[in-house]
């Protein structure tokens, strides 16, 4: 089969989203299908009439002046980004494109229950595998465990846990704690350790806020430091004067 991806951007920018279409493409041609990607929606006019084009979620907004010409081929919709668009994020673009799909695919089912509840639409579900990578072993003393969430490139959705953890989205929560029992299970940790570290994960969403809100305590803490260093008699008269707040 002849398949083209049509994405948003050349490939080689670091990002999630390429290095998962990358993955894709290499997946396809090594089951011995012929697949390319295409940047930008102009050359959707000018594929062949045997390939079948598969648009990139992230780029499917600038498909708005070709609904007709994509509702007139087999066009599928890629969305593998892994939290769903929040409702009217695509704008009317999304809302008018999505529908003329002959088929959306998303990468897990609290996407695709979240787009067919927005959209109307069914959605297929294909679940990416995960790469075989080198796992840290660890300190292995019983002094401290520290668990830290990253990113090694910066990707959309890359803190999909924290965010879905702070906004309190049990869908996307409870999906992710699967995920995370059965590759732990896979990995050999007994059903005590894998508890108490998602109990710690889990334990996250009672104290954590947005990027707004730590960016406002931010500038306040900058402005406190600078009034202590430079006029530490005025700070502290002014401390004492209106009393230490709620912090």
């Amino acid at each position: 089969m002849r398949i083209a991806l049509l994405v948003p951007a050349p490939l080689h920018a670091v990002s999630g989203g390429n290095a998962y279409d990358r993955a894709l493409l290499d997946g396809l041609r090594a089951a011995g299908h012929e697949a390319q990607a295409i940047e930008g929606a102009a050359a959707f006019d000018s594929l062949p009439a045997d390939v079948l084009p598969v648009i990139d979620g992230r780029a499917l907004p600038a498909f708005i002046d070709r609904a007709a010409a994509m509702a007139a081929r087999r066009t599928i919709g890629l969305l593998h980004h892994p939290i769903a668009p929040e409702s009217g994020a695509t704008g009317a673009a999304g809302r008018s494109l999505m529908p003329l799909l002959s088929r959306v695919i998303a990468t897990s089912h609290a996407v695709a229950a979240q787009l067919a509840a927005d959209f109307g639409i069914d959605v297929a579900v294909v679940e990416p595998g995960t790469a075989d990578l080198p796992r840290s072993p660890g300190s292995g003393g019983p002094d401290c465990a520290i668990l830290s969430v990253g990113a090694l490139v910066p990707r959309t959705g890359h803190d999909v846990l924290r965010r879905a953890l702070g906004k309190y989205k049990q869908a996307v929560i409870d999906e992710i704690e699967l995920e995370f029992i059965a590759s732990a299970r896979r990995l050999g940790r007994s059903e005590t350790a894998i508890a108490e570290v998602w109990n710690l994960i889990r334990s996250f969403a009672g104290y954590a806020f947005c990027k707004a809100h730590s960016t406002a305590y931010g500038v306040e803490a900058y402005q406190a430091a600078w009034l202590k260093r430079y006029y530490p008699a005025e700070f502290m008269a002014a401390v004492l004067t209106n009393r230490k707040g709620f912090y």
